[in-house]
């Protein structure tokens, strides 16, 4: 009996290698493997189904793949690490016990309203990247004072993976605390005990670039993610917060006029303060000119602010606010290109948001090495174009 049962396995070992061994003249070319051995065509018909099996696997995983990201999403929940964290950069004026247990510091439900934007998924597809996003909304109120402070929990792509901030804002929407919850980088330690690291961060809003945190420290890309991280998130809680307006005046001042006047045919504006991290003013001209007054980061010179006329979702002109520039003064690109009104228009009228969003930071007019300016203009035009798509003079007090 054990005679046939090694016989038969001899048999099958045979037949495994003679499988082989003809598959792998296929793979080759070899026309001879082809030739059915035996009379049964065995060879193909087992290649196929190796082929169908494994379409079929491909198959499953990518279902699996699917599914796991619609329906397995990981959920922000508020646990004591995180609050205390919190309350290290937006104390509560009670110790870390009491401020979980006592709730003195919650996570926002932004679905519930009460904040200018209401659906974190939708914010992030519009407003981040495949390297940052907003995670979570955060308040701590202090017992003392009653004085409710905003934190966002952001993320940014490192060196190795994802770092994950908690960044608590004053009321002008700028940073007034930075902590760290998660990151997993390889160069952390050249930032360990670096407070002038954190402490870069303070007073900062809008887009915010990773040489204006830190300099030499052997680790960029990790400053990188900690920068793309604040400023999703400085975008978010001033969207979030909404706007301060007050009630629209006339424009009288003849150095905002001969400005408006370089975008507008109009002869009278009238002014609506906005007052936003990203916006500062609305101008309507008495011809129905609709022109915007937006800032965007762009490096280490501070804001660049520019007017925008816009009109059905495109920029129809273009003009510098003088005084407000982000540029090296001592680079002649910047000062030749840059400071140009006829290169910016030529830049950017006749673009739509998405347009503007799609141009290279790094080579606007065919420049090089002036990314962080460019990256300031851009920014400032498309947070013109997004404010003009929701602005209704009636709505303002007109």
């Amino acid at each position: 009996m054990s005679d046939v049962v090694a016989q038969k396995k001899t048999e099958s070992e045979h037949e495994a290698e003679k499988m082989m061994n003809d598959t792998t003249r296929e793979l080759r070319g070899d026309k001879k493997s082809f030739v059915p051995s035996g009379g049964n065509g065995k060879t193909m018909n087992n290649t196929l189904k190796c082929v169908i099996v494994l379409a079929l696997i491909a198959l499953v995983c990518v279902s699996l793949l699917a599914f796991a990201n619609k329906f397995m999403k990981v959920e922000i929940t508020l646990d004591k690490a995180t609050s205390s964290l919190i309350n290290k950069i937006a104390p509560t004026g009670v110790d870390d016990d009491a401020a979980f247990g006592e709730r003195h510091i919650q996570l926002v439900d932004l679905s519930k309203g009460g904040y200018a934007v209401s659906d974190l998924d939708a914010y992030n597809k519009t407003y981040g990247t495949s390297t940052q996003k907003v995670r979570a909304l955060y308040t701590s109120k202090n017992v003392n004072t009653g004085k409710v402070t905003l934190v966002v929990e952001a993320e940014g792509k490192g060196h190795v993976d994802a770092i994950v901030l908690l960044i608590a804002y004053d009321d002008d929407n700028k940073i007034s605390g930075v902590a760290v919850k998660s990151q997993a980088e390889s160069y952390w330690d050249k930032l360990e005990g670096r407070q002038d690291v954190f402490d870069a961060f303070i007073g900062m809003s809008g887009n915010i670039t990773h040489s204006q945190i830190a300099t030499s420290t052997g680790a960029t890309n990790s400053l990188r993610g900690m920068a793309d991280a604040a400023s999703i998130a400085n975008g978010f809680v001033a969207r979030a917060r909404g706007e301060s307006s007050s009630a629209p005046t006339e424009e009288t001042d003849e150095a905002k006029l001969s400005q408006l006047r370089k975008v507008s045919d109009a002869s009278k504006f009238t002014r609506y303060t906005v007052g936003t991290a990203t916006v500062a003013n609305v101008f309507k001209g008495d011809n129905g000119d609709v022109v915007v007054e937006a800032r965007g980061d762009g490096g280490s010179y501070g804001k660049v602010t520019l007017l925008v006329r816009v009109a059905g979702g495109k920029v129809e002109k273009v003009a510098r606010v003088p005084g407000t520039d982000s540029f090296d003064p001592t680079d002649n690109n910047d000062s030749s290109v840059f400071r140009n009104d006829a290169v910016l228009n030529e830049i950017f009228v006749g673009k739509t948001l998405q347009e503007v969003s799609g141009l290279p930071e790094n080579g606007l007019a065919g420049t090089t090495g002036v990314t962080e300016s460019g990256r300031g203009l851009i920014s400032a035009v498309k947070n013109a174009l997004e404010y003009a798509a929701s602005f209704n003079s009636e709505e303002k007090g007109e």
